[in-house]
């Protein structure tokens, strides 16, 4: 697996992301030549890099904390079309820093409004701001008024994503 570009090019079944996700959070040079590529390039390898990232993350999330701060300083003139929502679903699947909420949240909260984004884009981000509303209750008002919107405009499962979310933060 020394040659990792290529690995990426190929199809991927869940066992063989499985194997390079596992190979990348163990190998050090590797991990850090991944996430370069996802962070400066543009094109396929990059795509393909931030997805295999998510999976990395999800098994070593201590390999996402320390540049957490490098990703969210990078949102506003992001390198890629797929970075501003790889790093938002990165964020989604980990617990992180508070230090962290107020950049988290002003691009989760940018990327629920647009209404041209994909659902998954949207859930991912609700997800990360009901993580982020859980520790700063100040801001469930606005999420409030966001996820209303997503009820009267979206798809029925976003919609339904919303409502349950509504009733979560009812709860509490």
């Amino acid at each position: 697996m020394n040659n990792w570009p290529e690995l990426l090019y190929d199809r991927w079944d869940a066992d063989k992301s499985q194997r390079i996700s596992s190979f990348i959070a163990s190998n050090a040079l590797v991990f850090e030549e991944v996430f370069n590529t996802f962070f400066t390039e543009e094109g396929h390898v990059a795509h393909r890099s931030g997805f295999i990232l998510g999976q990395t993350f999800k098994k070593k999330p201590s390999l996402l904390i320390p540049r957490i701060g490098m990703l969210l300083n990078k949102m506003p003139e992001p390198p890629h079309e797929w970075y501003r929502w790889m790093t938002i679903w990165y964020l989604s699947h980990c617990t992180f820093p508070a230090e962290h909420d107020g950049l988290a949240a002003t691009y989760a909260f940018e990327e629920l409004g647009k209404s041209y984004n994909k659902p998954s884009v949207k859930n991912a981000s609700m997800r990360l701001l009901e993580f982020i509303c859980k520790r700063n209750p100040e801001l469930i008002p606005e999420f409030k008024l966001y996820l209303e919107e997503i009820i009267g405009n979206e798809r029925p499962t976003l919609v339904a994503k919303a409502k349950n979310q509504l009733i979560s933060m009812e709860r509490r």
